[in-house]
C-alpha cells in the first residue's frame, strides 16, 4: 500500500473514533462502550462520573482530532506526516501511563497498539507521502 493511502487510511479510522469524542451524546455512549467491554473482558475498572467540564474537555478534544484528520486527509504533505507520526507516539504514551499508573481500563490498550502502528507504519515508509 502506498504511503499516501496509508496515510488516509488512518485518518479515516481517527475521524470515526475522534468523531465520536467530537459530539455530546455520543461521547457518552463511547465511554459506555469501552468501560462495558472492559467488564466483559474481566478488567475490575469503573467507568467514573464525569462533571460537565470533563465533557466539555471530552468534546472539545474529540473535535480538534475530527480537525487535524481532515486536515491530513486532505493535505497528506510530508511535514504533516512526520508530525502525525511523532504525535502518534505521544498519544500511545500517554494512554498507556494512565492504564499503567491512572486505573483507566485496559481496553484503551488497543489504542495504543494502533497508535504504535500508525507511527512505525509512516516511519517505515520514508517516501515522501
Amino acid at each position: 500500500m502506498s504511503a499516501t493511502k496509508l496515510v488516509q487510511v488512518f485518518c479515516l479510522i481517527d475521524i470515526a473514533v475522534t468523531g465520536w469524542l467530537a459530539l455530546p451524546g455520543l461521547s457518552q455512549y463511547l465511554f459506555t462502550l469501552v468501560y462495558w467491554l472492559g467488564t466483559q473482558l474481566g478488567f475490575a475498572t469503573v467507568a467514573p462520573d464525569f462533571a460537565p467540564v470533563h465533557w466539555l474537555m471530552i468534546n472539545l478534544a474529540g473535535g480538534l482530532g475530527v480537525l487535524w484528520n481532515t486536515a491530513r486527509l486532505l493535505d497528506p504533505s510530508w511535514r504533516l506526516h512526520r508530525v502525525d507520526a511523532w504525535a502518534r507516539l505521544w498519544v500511545g504514551g500517554l494512554i498507556a501511563a494512565y492504564v499503567v499508573g491512572g486505573g483507566v481500563t485496559p481496553v484503551l490498550l488497543a489504542f495504543v497498539a494502533t497508535e504504535v502502528l500508525g507511527s512505525a507504519c509512516f516511519f517505515a515508509s520514508r517516501r515522501r507521502v
